[in-house]
């Protein structure tokens, strides 16, 4: 048996079992105030769930677009429960504007690297491409069935597949469909936008709740053209493009220029910067430390 014995040690005890009350007290408490918080945030979202539910209702909206709509909502609802938004850490804000380009490029490098074009870029003229995650890349989500572009439409443009699945439907002449595609991560559509006027030849449907990311050709404009050798880099491999174009049959031309022709347009707009390596050689003392023989059009990272 274990007891005070004289009064020193009755005062110990009293002020252990004191502050042991007190710590017991507080934790009791912030678990409490985390489970009514918690139990808040979920009345919040029941509350705005049942308000759409009765708006979409009271406005006479048909049953089947109220069903897409909250499926929808749900899907965001649980997506972002489980994942740390970027604009919910408010600290991020403080950050410098490179360091912010830094981090866009950070998160968003493994979705433009898929494209050869782009690595390239990031291989020779790193600066660029960070900075280029940050001004250009915009992402948009999607719903089941949401059409990102269809038939005949000005394309605005360059489409990135960042997650979930999309069916392209390629139309041709009397308005059928000769050819279908899905897409999915990492995978593009209209590039075709960024080089020239462009007019969509197909349809792109989401699949599914879905993320693209999208590239204006004005915003790519103004981030290559800060320089000249990213700029006539540009312009070459444009005029490549434009040829590989003409060169397919217009029953045969796409939203989805890939494969053999993208590799021949960028093979040999590298071999045209390297042939003018004189007149592009970037400056160092601009753009950092960055390897001249890149700059100068080096085949191996093709």
């Amino acid at each position: 048996d274990v007891s005070a014995r004289n009064v020193l040690e009755r005062v110990v005890s009293i002020f252990v079992l004191f502050f042991s009350l007190l710590v017991f007290s507080s934790v009791i408490a912030q678990v409490t105030n985390s489970m009514t918080a918690l139990r808040s945030m979920q009345g919040d979202i029941k509350k705005q769930f049942w308000l759409t539910r009765r708006f979409l209702k009271s406005r006479q909206v048909r049953s089947d677009v109220r069903q897409r709509l909250l499926r929808y909502l749900e899907h965001q609802v649980s997506a972002q429960r489980d994942r740390i938004q970027q604009k919910e850490i408010g600290i991020l804000n403080l950050l410098s504007d490179p360091l912010q380009n830094l981090l866009s490029y950070e998160l968003n490098r493994r979705l433009v690297l898929s494209h050869r074009l782009f690595v390239f870029l990031d291989t020779h003229i790193h600066p660029i491409m960070v900075r280029m995650a940050h001004r250009v890349l915009k992402m948009e989500a999607l719903s089941d069935q949401d059409v990102v572009y269809r038939p005949g439409e000005s394309a605005m443009n360059w489409v990135f597949v960042k997650s979930g699945n999309f069916l392209y439907e390629h139309v041709g002449a009397n308005a059928t469909v000769t050819r279908t595609k899905t897409l999915s991560k990492l995978e593009w559509s209209a590039e075709a936008c960024i080089w020239t006027e462009w007019w969509h030849r197909g349809r792109l449907t989401a699949v599914g709740p879905s993320e693209i990311c999208c590239i204006s050709p004005q915003r790519f404009a103004d981030v290559v053209r800060v320089h000249p050798w990213p700029w006539n880099f540009c312009k070459r491999y444009a005029r490549r493009f434009v040829a590989e174009l003409a060169a397919i049959d217009r029953h045969d031309i796409s939203d989805l220029l890939e494969g053999d022709h993208m590799t021949r347009t960028i093979g040999q707009a590298v071999e045209e910067s390297a042939s003018q390596q004189t007149e592009d050689l970037l400056d160092e003392a601009a753009f950092g430390n960055i390897d001249e023989a890149a700059v100068c059009g080096n085949d191996d990272v093709i």
